[in-house]
């Protein structure tokens, strides 16, 4: 694809940014959802920390991502996964046939 150019954002509508604005109630509530006991992605945020203080992250949070959208940049922590292989049996002989990779997405880009 073609590098965006940040021209063709001058014809967009006033109207346009407002239908993306993430509202913190909106991250209160799936913060508090979060599963303690999944794995954290590359970012190292645990888990149970965002969910016990979803209702103290939920503003800033809501800052971030907003200014996110409105800006048009992606922090490089979102756009990162680690990989892990997983045996799909036990024991692996083989690693091309016998591991799967699962991707450990940062929590607040995966829940967001």
């Amino acid at each position: 694809m073609p590098p965006l150019d940040s021209k063709m954002l001058l014809n967009f509508d006033s109207d346009y940014t407002p239908n993306f604005i993430i509202d913190p109630v909106d991250i209160d509530v799936r913060l508090a959802r979060i599963k303690v006991h999944k794995a954290h992605g590359p970012d190292g945020i645990p888990n149970w920390l965002l969910r016990d203080f979803s209702s103290l992250l939920c503003q800033p949070l809501a800052a971030i991502f907003n200014a996110s959208i409105r800006e048009g940049y992606f922090s490089p922590i979102w756009k990162s996964a680690e990989v892990v292989p997983i045996p799909k049996v036990r024991p692996p002989t083989s690693i091309s046939n016998d591991l799967r990779p699962i991707s450990l997405l940062p929590t607040t880009r995966s829940h967001s």
